[in-house]
């Protein structure tokens, strides 16, 4: 097929970045702006290097922000809570700019990666299905 991780990345950014701006191509909604963000946050972290590096600077923002409200006396939610929360903020408001739910999705998306369990597993196998796609 000729196409790499890297490649499949740069492709679903490119997506979400005309979905966002709004194009004659296609139109997607919140739910598909979100879907798309979840696995380009997936594919990112598995392509490596800038693309990793794009996808967990995303991740990080709001991450830390619940992190740090340990300081104030709550503690860490951990790495599930924090995917189940960042999944809730994506898909539950009615956000009137989609730049909103696709960076939540592709925080969404790598918390999905570091949260064990169930999520981890989705998130690997949604990774090894693209990978083992092309070959």
């Amino acid at each position: 097929m000729g196409f790499k991780i890297a490649g499949v990345a740069l492709l679903l950014f490119t997506v979400l970045i005309l979905a966002i701006r709004g194009t004659d191509l296609f139109s997607m909604d919140k739910k598909k702006i979100g879907l798309t963000g979840i696995v380009f946050g997936i594919v990112a972290v598995a392509a490596g290097g800038a693309w990793a590096d794009l996808a967990n600077g995303i991740h990080d923002i709001p991450a830390s922000a619940l992190k740090s409200g340990s300081e104030a006396g709550m503690p860490d939610p951990g790495p599930s809570a924090t995917a189940g929360f960042l999944l809730l903020v994506t898909f539950g408001p009615r956000w009137t700019k989609l730049i909103w739910p696709a960076l939540l999705a592709i925080a969404s998306g790598v918390a999905l990666g570091l949260a064990g369990g169930y999520p981890e597993i989705i998130a690997t196998l949604i990774r090894s299905l693209i990978v083992n796609t092309l070959g």
